[in-house]
């Protein structure tokens, strides 16, 4: 059997739970590779199968060699730093993850796995940060899946969004636009949003359309949000059949206070109480 072969059905033994079996697969595939980065990954999932037999003490050890074992590897960090983010040992995966960042300044996963760790623990600030120092960098390598710098400023947009700094999201965001190939932007709703609470409602418009274009398939959320920014244009015909369109494809219509707001010309001439399904929904 080659490397692969005994990679992929170990991987396959370690989703069926046979934790031992896996293991030993893994050896095999270890030693039929002179890939570092393959080994790396295949002695982190080692370490992982010990792990869930409850041999915790023999796993450890085997990611703590690893620095021994291939220190001038980045996967070295970057899976040590999983390994102990998979058994909530958050403290132990920063320390790996700033002495990653520290010899592999390029290197775009350790960046992103430590925001994300810090956006997980309530730390958007310095989440922010780490995100920032990776932009800093002239050059980045692509992350999983093809993440990119166009992603970093977007995710970046995103913890400014949840802060409600509208305008720093609005900067950060359309920064990953220039970057991104148009159709495959994700966050024009976002923007939309924002240049909303901003009071900027031929942005907003403009964006939330560029959203239905490209994502027409969409949840309610994003007709609301047209209807809203015709109603406060004065547009009351647009958003009542927006609204209308929402209903008959819904069946209900649920609106949050804020939505209420915005679309308060329905309220008081009676609309939305014609309406058999309609509510506001103080969660949304």
């Amino acid at each position: 059997m080659s490397f692969l072969s005994f990679a992929r059905q170990a991987i396959c033994e370690e989703n069926k739970k046979n934790w031992t079996k896996a293991f030993n697969l893994y050896t095999r595939a270890i030693e039929l590779t002179s890939n570092l980065s393959s080994k790396i990954k295949l002695i982190a999932r080692k370490a992982n199968c010990l792990d869930l037999v409850g041999n915790h003490k023999e796993a450890e050890k085997l990611i703590r060699d690893l620095e021994v074992l291939f220190p001038n590897h980045p996967e070295t960090y970057l899976q040590s730093a999983l390994y102990f983010i998979n058994i909530q040992n958050t403290k132990q995966a920063k320390i790996y993850l700033h002495q990653g960042i520290e010899q592999f300044p390029d290197y775009l996963e350790f960046y992103l796995t430590l925001a994300f760790i810090l956006k997980e623990t309530e730390r958007s600030n310095e989440s922010i940060e780490v995100l920032k120092k990776a932009l800093m960098q002239e050059k980045l390598t692509n992350g999983k899946g093809g993440i990119s710098r166009k992603d970093i400023w977007a995710e970046l947009g995103n913890l400014y969004f949840e802060r409600e700094n509208y305008n720093s999201c609005l900067a950060c965001m359309k920064k990953s636009l220039r970057m991104a190939e148009k159709e495959l932007f994700s966050f024009y709703d976002i923007l939309a949003i924002c240049y909303l609470k901003l009071n900027d409602l031929t942005n907003a418009l403009k964006y939330i359309d560029l959203h239905l274009c490209y994502y027409e398939e969409v949840d309610p959320e994003a007709y609301i949000l047209k209807a809203r920014i015709h109603c406060l244009l004065g547009e009351y015909e647009k958003a009542k059949q927006i609204l209308l369109f929402v209903y008959s494809r819904e069946g209900v219509l649920n609106l949050s206070n804020e939505e209420l707001r915005d679309l308060s010309y329905f309220v008081q001439n009676g609309f939305l109480d014609n309406l058999e399904n309609f509510s506001i929904d103080e969660d949304k």
